[in-house]
């Protein structure tokens, strides 16, 4: 069975099973989470951390800049607790970057129109404390100590 375009394609689903192109390298990951759904849907495994992705992340990737606190651009946001019953993933839920100032009283851009949801929160141990920008993705993107850097990361991420 031919595997369509073989020059972009590196594997393609055949009911449960896989094909995989004789003239292109294997993808450990994805050959890893094949055989992890795999032997989830014969009921050999069970769901647990392996499939809650929180291993991954991003840091040194193109849309990953800076550090503050505990945590680098390209880690994945930590959730909260929040005042009222909410929770720190509310805050990221939507198509929107949130900003979130931890435990500083840092001054904070102006940003206008809904592409940033700006949020103060108290210090908060797995972030430590600085300035965390969390893309639509969950990832952190931006991070800092005050917001130098911040617009310019803004410019290039949104740009079309």
């Amino acid at each position: 069975m031919p595997v369509p375009n073989p020059g972009r394609s590196r594997a393609v689903l055949i009911g449960i099973g896989t094909y995989t192109h004789p003239d292109l390298p294997p993808l450990p990951a994805a050959a890893r989470m094949l055989g992890l759904s795999t032997r989830i849907h014969r009921g050999e495994e069970q769901r647990g951390t392996a499939t809650m992705q929180l291993g991954l992340g991003y840091r040194g990737g193109p849309l990953a800049s800076g550090s503050a606190g505990a945590l680098q651009a390209g880690d994945r946001a930590p959730d909260g607790p929040l005042p009222g019953g909410r929770r720190l993933f509310d805050l990221f839920r939507g198509p929107h970057f949130t900003l979130l100032a931890v435990g500083t009283d840092a001054e904070l851009p102006l940003l206008e129109g809904e592409l940033v949801h700006v949020h103060r929160i108290e210090a908060y141990e797995p972030y430590g404390k600085g300035l965390f920008l969390v893309r639509p993705d969950g990832y952190i993107g931006w991070a800092g100590e005050n917001t130098t850097g911040l617009n310019d990361y803004l410019a290039k991420v949104t740009r079309c």
